[in-house]
């Protein structure tokens, strides 16, 4: 069944000169929704088109959306569906729908600085400019982390999980763990293309694929700057937990999660195999299979395959309990 147009149409989806989509996928999204859509309006740059998908949200979020987006200032469009069942999958529909030369993508219980949307195109512009627009670019920023009442949590996601400088990240590692949060990141209409038709039932997250695709076939632009305000709330199932030993080695069932955590990793890498196979670069195919070979090896030969390999988290406390777990 067809999503149904809410707000604007196709003509709008289809129109020219828009230099971003902004994708928004929402679900249940009252709560934080108004903060998050009023930053978007108050985005400097505002060579942007808003596009939102509704996943069957049984909340207020339908209406405050259209109140919001009334009089928003800048193309919008609002479709519903029927509910895809996942955020992935919301937005992987989004992906579908937006022409534009670069896609940023909300989520809706954030908060922007008024610089996100100019500091993203600025680093996938520049980007470009050194590559080329063909080249399937990924870009990424810092957010604070923040509680359901604003309160600062933390200044810096990247130093709150002990990443370390995500410029760094070897394709291993970034198989292991992503040194980004999707909701602070962009890209380019050439990684669009190649990355949208996400395997859903491969892959944890549409951000994580796009930025493993862009890893293995363009360029990962990180900006060293917040550009965005990341909530952490009863009902964010992706919001950050300081690593620590006490977390990763005591807590009850921890082993477990992360033995499941690193099944569904070599589920995506193969997915990348499965998808792109003889067109990933060669070396990027080795790197690729040598993990996924894990599943396969012997308790001694994981070890050394994932130590030699270099997949490996940013901090001891994950790498310690990845290596009990495996």
């Amino acid at each position: 069944m067809a999503d149904e147009f809410l707000m604007g149409d196709r003509a709008i989806l289809n129109a020219d000169g828009i230099s971003c989509d902004i994708l928004m996928a929402t679900y249940n999204s009252a709560a934080f929704l108004r903060p998050m859509v009023r930053s978007i309006r108050a985005q400097r740059n505002r060579d942007f088109r808003l596009i939102v998908r509704d996943d069957g949200s049984r909340d207020d979020t339908v209406a405050i959306l259209r109140e919001e987006l009334q009089d928003f200032g800048r193309p919008v469009v609002l479709l519903t569906g029927e509910p895809s069942g996942s955020a992935k999958a919301n937005f992987t529909r989004l992906l579908h729908l937006s022409t534009a030369p670069y896609t940023l993508y909300a989520d809706a219980d954030d908060v922007w600085d008024d610089t996100k949307v100019d500091l993203t195109l600025d680093a996938l512009r520049m980007a470009e400019g050194r590559l080329g627009a063909e080249t399937p670019i990924y870009a990424y920023s810092d957010a604070r982390v923040v509680d359901a009442q604003d309160a600062v949590i933390a200044p810096s996601y990247r130093a709150y999980k002990r990443m370390g400088d995500p410029s760094t990240f070897s394709l291993a590692t970034m198989l292991v763990c992503a040194p980004m949060i999707g909701c602070a990141s962009g890209s380019n209409r050439a990684l669009n293309l190649l990355a949208r038709d996400t395997p859903l039932d491969a892959v944890t997250g549409h951000d994580w694929w796009m930025l493993l695709v862009a890893a293995a076939f363009g360029h990962l632009e990180s900006i060293d700057q917040t550009t965005m305000s990341y909530r952490v709330h009863a009902s964010n199932s992706s919001a950050p937990k300081k690593s620590s030993f006490v977390d990763y080695l005591l807590a009850r069932g921890k082993i477990s999660k992360v033995r499941r955590g690193m099944h569904l990793r070599r589920m995506q890498a193969q997915a990348l195999i499965d998808k792109f196979g003889t067109s990933l670069p060669e070396e990027t195919r080795r790197v690729i299979e040598r993990f996924v070979d894990t599943g396969r090896q012997n308790f001694v030969q994981r070890r050394q395959t994932l130590l030699s390999g270099g997949y490996l988290y940013h901090d001891l406390p994950r790498n310690v309990a990845m290596l009990l777990a495996s």
